[in-house]
């Protein structure tokens, strides 16, 4: 009767550091689409009621910046 090396040979191959690496990467990524898709390091924006300026020109105003309207185009 003939051996089964097949076994053998699935237990004695090596090269599996590209296919570590691929995985690695893989899951890298997996995270990095879920910080940037949910937000994670920035604050969640407050609703109107909360804030301390309900429109844009009372918070520049407050700021102190100029604001003036555009001048039309002909």
């Amino acid at each position: 009767m003939a051996k089964d090396h097949s076994k053998e040979d699935r237990l004695s191959r090596t090269g599996g550091a590209p296919l570590m690496v691929a995985i690695a990467i893989a899951i890298l990524g997996v995270l990095g689409i879920l910080i940037v898709d949910y937000h994670l390091w920035k604050p969640k924006a407050q609703p109107a009621v909360i804030a301390s300026y309900n429109t844009t020109d009372e918070a520049a105003r407050a700021a102190g910046a100029r604001v003036a309207p555009t001048e039309p185009r002909l």
